[in-house]
């Protein structure tokens, strides 16, 4: 049996009692056994200033954060949605203008790929030894030769006798 008055307990009360803290400090200032210097109650209710003793702090309390609302959240989420669908249209839409720019230069280059191929031929077609042959018998007037005529040259004839050095490079003016 407990050594302390019982005391009339309410429905839904708690059977056990909260441990008392007690404050740090020197060991002749605290009671016997360690427990605090105020006198014990009886249920275990603590005294004032113990109650007084706990809500104190070393540090002050941290300051109160400012609570944004959950609207402008959402409000925010919404605008980076909306702003992303934009870009992702905007996106797309510059795609399929490069899409047709595509398309139309590939044209371009198949049209002209094939005129090229149309010159190449007509080139071949003109430069063809029969042609060049009527071109010059009914243009120029000229005639095949019968017999070809050939130079022969004698290797004597080709290099002089005393062989002078060139005067003045590059320039045709005498000097004097």
């Amino acid at each position: 049996m407990s050594a302390l008055p019982s005391t009339p307990r309410r429905a839904g009360a708690r059977t056990a009692t909260a441990p008392s803290r007690v404050p740090p400090g020197p060991r002749h200032l605290r009671g016997p056994a360690g427990s605090a210097s105020a006198p014990a109650r009886p249920g275990g209710a603590a005294a004032p200033a113990e109650r007084t003793a706990r809500r104190l702090r070393a540090v002050p309390p941290a300051p109160a954060r400012q609570v944004v609302p959950t609207w402008a959240y959402s409000l925010a989420a919404c605008v980076v949605l909306v702003a992303g669908i934009i870009g992702i249209v905007a996106l797309n839409a510059l795609a399929a203008e490069a899409s047709f720019q595509a398309r139309e230069l590939e044209a371009d280059i198949s049209a002209a790929t094939l005129r090229h191929d149309d010159l190449v031929a007509e080139i071949a077609v003109l430069e063809a030894p029969e042609r060049v042959r009527d071109v010059a018998r009914t243009q120029l007037g000229l005639i095949e030769p019968e017999q070809p005529g050939f130079l022969t040259l004698d290797p004597a004839d080709l290099v002089p006798e005393d062989p002078k050095p060139a005067v003045g490079l590059g320039s045709a003016a005498p000097q004097g």
